[in-house]
Formats: structure tokens, C-alpha cells, sequence
């Protein structure tokens, strides 16, 4: 029998956003765009693939605009953008969106860009051209989509996120290692940090020490394997890296004030 699942204990909601309009444009010095002060709420992500370009933003300096940046801003606080170079390749969306959407405005964002993002922004713009209610609803998720997958790529960059990626996969390899039992030593090393150092980059990402993490992940692992396999309970004792069924069942009880095979049989949680 194969087993596998993934479960998290704090679920993230998605960015709900209603996109209303797309451009994709590969302006010239041609291109000078300018606006007058109107009551519009909308927010716009400026996405930039090539070229240079320049934005004017009220009661601000000027924008400019290079590749491989984000610019996040109110429609109504934009009083001009035109092409400041040879060429400027550039992606325009205008959105609404609720309080989880999060990110600095009117400040440039550093993004590599990536070839894939090409064909998500082509589709958002085929989908919001169609008249029917369920495209135009694909355009907005798919959007929803681009931005928490900017937001994901931005956190991972920040300054303050410098070891996200590392703890994310220490996590990875938590998982994967069962039934080994694997150190904080170990972990650390793989990190290249002390193993002090090690325990407070891991509480800075999950906002919880190491050897908790993985406590609790071994038993949230059994949990599910008790509700949905036939394993015995001391196979699932084994697959967890549990010296023996008894210290399994001490750590669960810890947990859940009961035995896995009570847990069990009457369907607990």
C-alpha cells in the first residue's frame, strides 16, 4: 500500500482580485502617456520584460522603470508613463483586490524575470477579451495567481527572508528522511550554521523551534495515517522513526490525551 498527503495547520487564503483590464505593450519613444486626476481606486502592476520606461507618480519624482522590475501603484495617483529609452516591453493590469493584498506601493520591486511568466500574462489577456462571465472569472484567479506567485518570489528575495528557502527545505528533508532519525546537528550543518544559529533562523520562518517542528510534524503524520490507512499501529510507529510502539504512543498521548489505537477506533478529530 502507498500512502501520501500534505496538510497544513493554518491554511493562507488567496489573494481575491477582480482584474478589469491587460495591456501588452512594446512601446517607442513615441509612447507618452499622460492623466488627468480621476476618482479611480483600482491599483495597477507594472511589469517590466525589456527596455526602459519612466513613470510619474503625484507628488512624487520620477519612475524609472528597468527590466526585470515591479512597480506597484493607484490608478488615480499616476499622472504619466512614457518610453525613456530606445524601447520599453512592458505588462499593465489593472485590478481591484481586498485586504490581503499586501505589497509596497509606488516603490520599485526587484524580479528577475522568467520566460514562463510569458505565457500566464498572454492567457490572462486572451481570457478578459472574451465576453462570458466564467473566462472573465479565470482571467481574475489566474491573475490572483501571478500575484501571490510575485509575492512568493519577492519574500524569498528579501533581506529578511534571507534563509526562507534554507527552512523550507530542512522541512523538505524532515519529511522525506522518516523513517530516519535525524539530528539538529545534522540539520544545522546542512545549512552551514551553528546549531544555535540554526534554531533561530528555523523559529524566525514557522515561528517554531526545530525539534518541535518535527515533533509535531511526525505526529500530525500519524494522525492522518491512522484515519486513512490499515497500518498497524506499530508500523506506523515504525515509519515514523519511533524507536519502539511504546515511545509512539507516549508522544501521541502527549498530544492528543489519548492512544493512537482509542484515536483510532473512535475516530478522534
Amino acid at each position: 500500500m502507498k500512502f501520501d498527503f500534505s496538510k497544513t495547520e493554518n491554511p493562507i487564503s488567496t489573494i481575491a482580485v477582480a482584474l478589469n483590464t491587460v495591456y501588452i505593450l512594446h512601446a517607442d519613444t513615441s509612447y507618452d502617456v499622460k492623466k488627468a486626476l480621476k476618482d479611480n481606486k483600482d491599483m495597477i502592476a507594472l511589469r517590466t520584460t525589456g527596455g526602459m520606461g519612466c513613470v510619474t507618480i503625484e507628488g512624487m519624482d520620477d519612475i524609472t522603470i528597468l527590466p526585470g522590475t515591479l512597480l506597484f501603484f493607484e490608478h488615480r495617483s499616476v499622472r504619466r508613463y512614457f518610453c525613456s529609452g530606445e524601447m520599453w516591453d512592458f505588462r499593465w493590469f489593472e485590478f481591484s483586490s481586498n485586504s490581503l493584498f499586501s505589497q509596497p506601493q509606488n516603490r520599485i520591486l526587484q524580479l528577475k524575470y522568467d520566460e514562463s511568466e510569458h505565457e500566464d500574462y498572454n492567457t490572462c489577456l486572451e481570457l478578459l477579451r472574451k465576453s462570458d462571465s466564467s473566462s472573465k472569472l479565470l482571467a481574475s484567479s489566474l491573475f490572483s495567481h501571478i500575484l501571490c506567485k510575485w509575492t512568493a518570489r519577492l519574500k524569498i528575495n528579501s533581506i529578511s527572508n534571507l534563509h526562507q528557502s534554507s527552512v523550507e527545505r530542512i522541512i523538505d528533508h524532515m519529511s522525506s528522511s522518516l523513517p530516519e532519525i535525524i539530528s539538529i546537528k545534522e540539520l544545522a550543518a546542512r545549512t552551514g550554521l551553528c546549531e544555535r544559529r540554526f534554531r533561530e533562523v528555523f523559529e524566525d520562518v514557522p515561528g517554531i523551534q526545530p525539534k518541535k517542528y518535527y515533533d509535531a510534524m511526525r505526529i500530525g503524520i500519524a494522525v492522518e495515517l491512522l484515519r486513512n490507512t490499515t497500518f498497524s499501529i506499530a508500523e506506523i510507529s515504525d515509519r515514523l522513526g519511533y524507536s519502539n510502539q511504546f515511545h509512539f504512543t507516549r508522544a501521541f498521548e502527549k498530544v492528543h490525551n489519548t492512544a493512537p489505537s482509542y484515536f483510532r477506533k473512535n475516530n478522534i478529530g
